[in-house]
């Protein structure tokens, strides 16, 4: 794995010179970065230019990286599995979020084309080898470092989950890699955590996350029909970033949403563990009414919605107008589930997934 931007981060400069600059970092991923997040060539493309627009320094081989990222054709698409990081909290989070995130999917792309390139098996063998056999030393010396902050642990959760997917996705899409010695799924997460048995059943933990990948990914055949059938794609689900279904009368507005970026984030969540399908429709999949009625509780309780409308001069809306107009936008009448929900009931469902314990 020749990805400079996640060996700098573990071994260089690059996060120590950009965790303290969150004013810095808003203004990146303002100009366009942000906007350009689902397209890989654009995307690194902004990067350069943001850094040298904004006179950031970094070494040459990372700017050189996401240049050569920035050639990749808009048309390719990945085949691989990218598992859904856990929320940002603040700028500097979101801002490695969309760099590991863009920076894995961009390495597989390159792969696939350098291994595409290679007439003979064993030329391919040994370009996987190659390329496989960096990760281990990586997540070795990941850690072996103390990290303290909670902006050092998210981004080295960040880290330690891009170079464990690259690495089985990689293994169970090439044949090849079993001609040379691998590790396996429990020798990768012992060094991530030798504690790692103990956490597996902990949902807010890294651990949990990669578990949940794993048996996700132990279906190859379901895996490939999801790539093979853009309908059925979990990548084809679009956010919608306004109102757009009729029937609802109340004064709440999707402006009235107090921190649009992670909301997006959350409704991608939704989509992904089958709350609602991609036309926004609730599922109405066993137990998932009474679920989603405790999500609406969590967002409520950290702050997700304003207090009021002010271009309506409303008064200070309540709990059920949230609901009703989430109820709406997901097409469920979730009155009676909501009505039951506690506050203490919802931090323990809270506590209990890794997605939900970051907001």
């Amino acid at each position: 794995m020749s990805n400079h931007t996640i060996h700098n981060i573990v071994h260089g400069n690059l996060y120590n010179l950009l965790n303290n600059n969150e004013d810095i970092l808003r203004q990146v991923l303002n100009a366009d970065l942000r906007k350009n997040a689902n397209n890989i060539p654009k995307f690194f493309s902004t990067l350069v230019t943001n850094f040298k627009r904004f006179d950031i320094q970094t070494e040459l081989e990372n700017i050189e990286e996401w240049a050569s990222f920035s050639k990749i054709s808009e048309k390719a698409i990945s085949k691989y599995y990218i598992i859904t990081f856990p929320p940002f909290t603040n700028k500097t989070e979101e801002f490695f979020q969309l760099l590991l995130a863009n920076s894995l999917t961009a390495q597989f792309l390159v792969l696939d084309e350098n291994v595409r390139e290679k007439e003979y098996v064993v030329d391919r063998t040994y370009y996987l080898y190659q390329t496989l056999s960096v990760i281990e030393p990586l997540i070795k010396d990941l850690a072996s470092k103390d990290f303290h902050t909670d902006n050092e642990l998210y981004v080295k959760d960040l880290v330690n989950a891009s170079l464990f997917v690259f690495y089985f996705e990689v293994m169970k899409y090439h044949p090849e890699c079993s001609e040379f010695e691998t590790l396996t799924s429990h020798e990768v997460l012992h060094i991530i955590d030798p504690e790692f048995s103990k956490k597996q059943q902990i949902q807010s933990s890294i651990i949990n996350l990669l578990s949940q990948y794993l048996e996700a990914s132990s279906k190859p055949k379901e895996v490939v029909k999801e790539q093979d059938e853009p309908t059925t794609n979990k990548s084809s689900f679009v956010v919608r970033k306004e109102d757009f279904r009729a029937g609802y009368t109340g004064k709440f507005d999707y402006d009235s949403i107090d921190k649009k970026a992670i909301f997006e984030n959350i409704e991608q969540y939704l989509f992904e563990k089958e709350y609602i399908d991609s036309h926004y429709n609730f599922t109405n999949k066993h137990t998932k009414k009474k679920n989603l009625a405790i999500i609406y509780r969590i967002l409520i309780l950290k702050g997700f919605f304003k207090k009021r409308n002010f271009k309506n001069q409303t008064r200070d809306f309540d709990p059920s107008d949230y609901r009703q107009y989430l109820d709406n936008r997901y097409n469920v009448n979730t009155a009676q589930e909501f009505s039951r929900i506690t506050e203490t009931a919802a931090k323990e469902f809270k506590s209990k997934d890794y997605f939900l314990d970051r907001l």
